[in-house]
């Protein structure tokens, strides 16, 4: 396996969602789905909306438009204070945009990539507050197909780029996005994505676990990816809430 998330049961999932309306009308829900993405806990939802209140609280004023990424897929959501049903899931990528938002400003009319953006939620919910002039996404081709699909049934057409295109990469980025998958990744695939995209990001925005030993995924440790990202003049950040131990988000 190349990621975490590079397994043929996820990838069966992906792909059967995105070719068959009947799997895609239930695929936030499914067990294999949940392995990977949509598993924030309802009490995790409660500590993302705590954040935004705190950090962002004028994003509660279009928290309508947010909800519209639990509109396809058997979204499984909660009745939160203030604001009502809603998925934690959301709620996380609300929360992310929040930071991105602090960080950077207004990211109107900038080139945007993402790595691995599952079925496109974040794009989806940034697209909510800010018209990037592009948003990129660099997934396994399963997920990526979900994902254009997903996001062309929401109004918005992702470019998307293969794994086997990365290596043809020859340009410049405003802001890459990695939700923990970056660092899910094996150090071939870190090596190419750092010298292909991140290298070639004025900003950047990466959410960071340390569990791919876990799963028998070979990523660089802390110590090397702290020395990897030096040149970027990398600033730190702890994850709130910790949704798993030594879980942090670099940002330059």
């Amino acid at each position: 396996m190349n990621s975490i998330s590079d397994t043929h049961q996820y990838k069966t999932v992906c792909i059967n969602a995105a070719n068959d309306n009947e799997c895609f009308r239930a695929f936030k829900s499914n067990p294999i789905y949940n392995g990977i993405l949509e598993h924030v806990s309802e009490g995790q939802g409660n500590l993302y909306l705590d954040y935004i209140k705190n950090n962002s609280p004028e994003l509660l004023d279009i928290i309508e438009k947010f909800k519209e990424n639990d509109t396809h897929g058997g979204t499984v959501k909660f009745i939160y204070p203030d604001i009502g049903d809603i998925s934690p899931s959301t709620l996380r990528y609300i929360k992310v945009l929040s930071d991105i938002k602090n960080l950077f400003g207004d990211i109107t009319g900038k080139k945007i990539i993402e790595i691995g953006a599952g079925y496109g939620g974040q794009c989806l919910i940034l697209n909510k507050l800010f018209s990037p002039s592009e948003y990129a996404i660099v997934d396994l081709d399963e997920s990526a197909k979900l994902s254009n699909k997903y996001l062309k049934l929401n109004g918005i057409n992702p470019r998307i780029i293969k794994i086997s295109e990365i290596d043809n990469i020859d340009e410049d980025f405003d802001i890459v996005i990695s939700n923990y998958a970056y660092s899910e990744l094996n150090k071939d695939l870190q090596d190419l994505y750092y010298n292909k995209i991140i290298e070639r990001s004025k900003n950047g925005y990466l959410t960071y676990n340390f569990i791919s030993n876990i799963c028998n995924i070979d990523s660089y440790n802390k110590e090397e990816v702290f020395n990897k990202f030096a040149e970027k003049n990398i600033k730190i950040l702890e994850e709130v809430p910790k949704t798993f131990e030594d879980n942090l988000i670099i940002y330059f």
